[in-house]
C-alpha cells in the first residue's frame, strides 16, 4: 500500500506556520511521547495536543496525499475536535527569527558583556540629544597629559543600512550619520533627523521614520579589524570569523584577499579556551599587551553570542 501523508491545515492565533507545509501537522507529532512508531500514533492523542496547544482552529482540513500526487479527503470529528492520524515521513520545520536591534541596543548589550564601546547616549528630542552630549563634553586627559576636546557623532536609529549616504525626505537633509563639534551642534543636527523619514538604499522609496538618535563620542581609527561569530552547519557549531583588514565590505575583502579571512571552529560544549583565544588574536595581527585586550573583547562577543 502506498503510504499516505495526512496534512492538517490549521491557523492558530499564537503560532505562525506555512499554510500548506506538512510540518503543520507533523511537527505536532514530534512532541508526543509514545513508544510506538509515528505511523501508529493514536488519533485521540493528536486531538488532545491540538486542543491543548492551539487556542483557535480556523477551518480544519485534513488531506491525504499519496506519493504519486493523488489526493483524497478525510475528516474525522468527535466532540467538536478534529481527529488526525499522522503517518511517519521525513519533514523539516522552518525557524522564524525576529531579532532586530537598533545600534544603541546592541551597544548596551556589549557593555553588559564587558566589551569596550564608546560612551553614548540615546535621545528622542533635540534637547535630550544636546543634554546627552553635554554630559561627556568635559575635556578628557590625553595620553600625554594635555586636555583634548570631545567630538561627537550623531546617528539616526533606523533598522536599515546605508544611513550615512541616505537623506531625509521632509527637509532634504543629507546623511543619517553626522560629526559635530559641540553639544549645541548636536542638538541642531538631531532636530533635522528626529521625526523625519530617512531614505537609504535598503529602506526603499518609502524610507523609515527616525524616532531616536544615538549620540556618541568620536574615535579616530588607526587600524580596523573584523570579528564575527556564526553558526556553521558544516562545522556543527559556532565559528569565529576574523580579518586583519577590517570589516568594511567584508565580502569584497574575502573575494580579493581570501588569505586574510581566518576561521576557527568552537566546541560549544567546551567553549573558548585561553590558548585558542590568543591564537585567534594573533591571526588578526594583535601582539604584545594588545593581545589581552583583544582576547577580552572576543571572549565577551562569544559569551554574548552564546547567551
Amino acid at each position: 500500500m502506498t503510504p499516505l501523508l495526512h496534512v492538517a491545515r490549521a491557523q492558530a492565533a499564537h503560532v505562525r506556520l506555512p499554510p500548506t507545509s506538512p510540518a503543520c501537522c507533523l511537527s505536532l507529532a514530534s512532541h508526543l511521547s509514545c513508544s510506538r512508531p509515528l505511523s501508529t500514533v493514536l488519533a485521540h492523542r493528536s486531538s488532545r495536543y491540538l486542543a491543548r496547544h492551539f487556542k483557535t482552529l480556523s477551518t480544519p482540513l485534513l488531506r491525504s496525499v499519496s506519493d504519486n500526487g493523488s489526493r483524497s479527503s478525510h475528516v474525522s470529528r468527535s466532540a467538536g475536535v478534529t481527529r488526525t492520524v499522522i503517518f511517519s515521513t521525513p519533514f523539516q520545520t522552518q525557524q522564524i527569527r525576529c531579532l532586530n536591534l537598533h545600534e544603541y541596543q546592541s551597544m548596551k548589550l556589549m557593555q553588559d558583556f564587558h566589551i569596550n564601546t564608546p560612551r553614548f547616549g540615546v535621545a528622542s528630542t533635540a534637547k535630550e540629544a544636546e543634554r546627552e552630549a553635554a554630559e561627556f563634553f568635559s575635556s578628557e586627559k590625553a595620553v600625554d597629559g594635555d586636555s583634548a576636546p570631545v567630538d561627537f557623532v550623531v546617528k539616526a536609529q533606523v533598522l536599515a543600512g546605508g544611513r550615512g549616504l541616505g537623506f531625509f525626505r521632509e527637509n532634504g537633509y543629507q546623511g543619517g550619520v553626522q560629526i559635530c563639534e559641540s553639544p549645541r551642534e548636536v542638538g541642531i543636527v538631531a532636530d533635522k533627523m528626529l521625526g523625519k523619514t530617512l531614505v537609504t538604499k535598503q529602506t526603499g522609496k518609502e524610507g523609515k521614520v527616525c524616532n531616536k538618535v544615538l549620540v556618541t563620542e568620536r574615535f579616530f581609527i588607526r587600524k580596523e579589524r573584523y570579528v564575527a561569530i556564526l553558526m556553521d552547519r558544516s562545522a556543527g557549531g559556532p565559528v569565529l570569523v576574523g580579518s586583519g583588514r577590517g570589516g568594511t565590505s567584508i565580502e569584497d575583502i574575502a573575494h580579493k584577499h581570501p588569505e586574510s579571512i581566518h576561521k576557527m571552529p568552537v566546541d560549544i560544549c567546551q567553549g573558548l579556551s585561553e590558548p585558542r583565544l590568543r591564537e585567534f588574536a594573533e591571526l588578526l595581527g594583535f601582539s604584545g599587551d594588545r593581545i589581552d585586550a583583544a582576547c577580552q573583547c572576543i571572549r565577551g562577543l562569544y559569551n554574548l553570542f552564546r547567551e
